[in-house]
């Protein structure tokens, strides 16, 4: 059992990165992390909440150019288990793949793609510093999907026309003119 309610005193402490990395032409991924301790004071009832805990999460696209017109993409995210107040949240994860063909003289795309392939999204946790309790829970949800996906551009992409070619000294000399 939990209840809404203020934690008294919470405090995090967090380090992020994010790098883009060309390993070849035709590979190249982006690889997001952080690591993060938080730490809470609280009245629960008639208990004191003294929590804290650490956790990690990555977060890594690599995408792959195959040839000219077809590429692929493998993602994946994970996350440690997650100290947040009377809560610990278990770790999670997911793989998700995908590979496009450009069509149509480059103009279309065909998609197709795979989310959490491996349904590794579960979410479990327990409930702590309850006297005399001990809770825990899981939730199975099936995240996995698979989609076909077509786009088409009608066009080239807006571009404001620039009004003013000329420079200062050009505009002087035909008022100038005039």
């Amino acid at each position: 059992y939990s209840r809404p309610g203020n934690i008294g005193k919470s405090r995090s402490y967090g380090f992020n990165v994010n790098a883009q990395i060309p390993f070849a032409k035709w590979l190249s991924s982006n690889i997001y992390s952080e690591v993060n301790y938080a730490e809470f004071e609280s009245q629960l009832y008639t208990e004191n909440l003294n929590s804290s805990g650490a956790y990690w999460y990555i977060s890594v696209t690599n995408q792959l150019k195959l040839d000219k017109n077809w590429s692929a993409e493998v993602s994946g995210t994970y996350q440690t288990k997650v100290t947040s107040s009377q809560f610990v949240l278990g770790a999670s994860g997911n793989i998700n793949i995908g590979i496009q063909k450009k069509i149509l003289k480059g103009q279309g795309s065909l998609k197709l793609s795979g989310n959490d392939i491996f349904m590794g999204n579960i979410h479990t946790g327990t409930i702590n510093n309850l006297r005399l309790t001990d809770a825990t829970w899981i939730n199975k949800p099936d995240s996995r999907a698979l989609i076909l996906a077509f786009t088409y551009s009608f066009g080239k992409a807006f571009q404001p026309k620039n009004e003013y070619d000329a420079t200062g000294a050009d505009s002087e000399k035909n008022r100038v003119k005039g």
